[in-house]
């Protein structure tokens, strides 16, 4: 790797009770769960040599708990302060917000015949809008 080359780490928060109740939680309810909080100070103590020089969460509570229990555990980065930004977010999926069983959502999907990222339920975002949303991100 030359030294104006970057390795940029992408990860997706710990288990929350989103993923425990199998429903699309709202944020402030989707948070981790002990199983998501240990998950994510395991990946802290796999990553701790690491020297990041950045470090961003979306402002979901999952993801920021994630990243702060990540960065806690490095020996070379604890002391990296946190930046968050909305446009981390996962794509939004209208209809299917706030309380949704996935199971709903899956036979929505699979009604649609569409690939996950090309479905766009009601209100939902599109594939585009995530991807501009990411670009704008990290430009």
């Amino acid at each position: 790797m030359t030294e104006d080359s970057s390795i940029i780490y992408f990860v997706r928060h710990g288990e929350c009770m989103g993923n425990i109740s199998r429903k699309n939680l709202p944020p402030d309810e989707a948070v981790l769960t002990e199983n998501g909080k240990l998950q994510a100070t395991l990946l802290g103590k796999h990553l701790e040599d690491v020297k990041f020089t950045l470090a961003y969460a979306s402002d979901y509570p999952r993801a920021l708990e994630t990243a702060q229990r990540v960065l806690a555990e490095s020996i070379v980065s604890s002391n990296l302060e946190l930046q968050t930004d909305i446009k981390l977010r996962e794509k939004f999926l209208g209809i299917f917000e706030n309380g949704t069983e996935i199971s709903t959502m899956l036979r929505g999907l699979i009604v649609s015949k569409k690939d996950f990222l090309d479905y766009v339920p009601e209100g939902a975002e599109t594939r585009e809008d995530v991807e501009r949303r990411i670009e704008d991100f990290l430009q």
